[in-house]
C-alpha cells in the first residue's frame, strides 16, 4: 500500500533524559501537568522497566546487546560470556538512573509491562508498531524526533506536523527466543533509534 501522510500533534514532554517514560505516562494518564506526581510516576515506570529487563535478561539479551553496541560504538564479538554479562548488568544499572537515555530495550520491556502496543512515529520512516500479544489491546503512540527526544502523540486533523504513515506497518511481536521481532522491523527499530544513542543531551 502506498505511503500516506499522517497528521499528528505532539504533547511535548520535558527533555531531561527521561522523555520516553514521560511520553508513556502521558499516554496512559492523559495528564499534561508535569508536576512532581507525574515525575514520580515516570520514575516508577523506569524502575519497573529495569526490573523487567533484569528478570528477563535471557530472552531480552539480543535487544540489550544491540543497545550497548549502538550507544558505545564498540563490538562485543571479542568478549567472553562473563564479560558480556558484566556489560549487560552495567548497562541496566545505568538505565536505572534518572536522566539516562532509554532506547529499544526499554520500549520492548514497556510494551510487556503495561500490556499495550507501542506505535512510534518519526520524521524518517513509516511508523513502527511493537505489538503486545495478539495486538488486541490499547496502543500507546509516541513520536521520536529522529535525534534524541520522545514526545507523546495526539492524532488529529488540526495543527501538528506531518509524518509518513502506512497501514501495512512493520510489526514486532513477542513469542520466540529473539522476541519474535521480524528482521525488517528489528533493523528498522535500530535505525530509527541509533541517532538518539549518538547524543545523550535531549532537546
Amino acid at each position: 500500500m502506498e505511503l500516506q501522510d499522517v497528521r499528528i500533534k505532539t504533547v511535548e514532554v520535558p527533555g531531561d533524559g527521561n522523555c520516553l517514560f514521560y511520553a508513556v505516562v502521558q499516554q496512559l494518564s492523559g495528564r499534561k501537568c508535569f508536576d512532581s506526581q507525574f515525575f514520580n510516576e515516570a520514575m516508577r515506570l523506569r524502575r519497573r522497566t529495569v526490573d523487567y529487563l533484569m528478570s528477563h535478561k535471557t530472552e531480552m539479551r539480543d535487544v540489550i546487546i544491540a543497545e550497548i553496541i549502538t550507544s558505545s560504538n564498540v563490538t562485543t564479538s571479542n568478549l567472553s560470556d562473563t564479560q558480556l554479562d558484566e556489560k549487560i548488568d552495567q548497562h541496566l544499572r545505568n538505565l536505572a538512573k534518572c536522566g539516562t537515555w532509554a532506547g529499544g530495550e526499554a520500549l520492548m520491556a514497556i510494551k510487556e509491562i503495561v500490556g499495550a502496543n507501542i506505535r512510534i512515529y518519526n520524521p524518517h520512516y513509516q511508523p513502527l508498531e511493537l505489538v503486545h500479544g495478539n495486538g488486541r489491546c490499547k496502543t500507546i503512540e509516541i513520536y521520536f524526533n529522529g535525534i534524541n527526544h520522545y514526545d507523546s502523540v495526539e492524532l488529529g486533523p488540526g495543527g501538528g506536523q506531518t509524518v509518513q504513515g502506512n497501514e501495512d506497518r512493520g510489526k514486532a511481536r513477542n513469542g520466540s527466543a529473539d522476541l519474535g521481532v521480524e528482521s525488517r522491523s528489528k533493523a528498522q527499530l535500530k535505525d530509527e533509534l541509533k541517532r538518539s544513542e549518538q547524543g545523550r543531551v535531549e532537546m
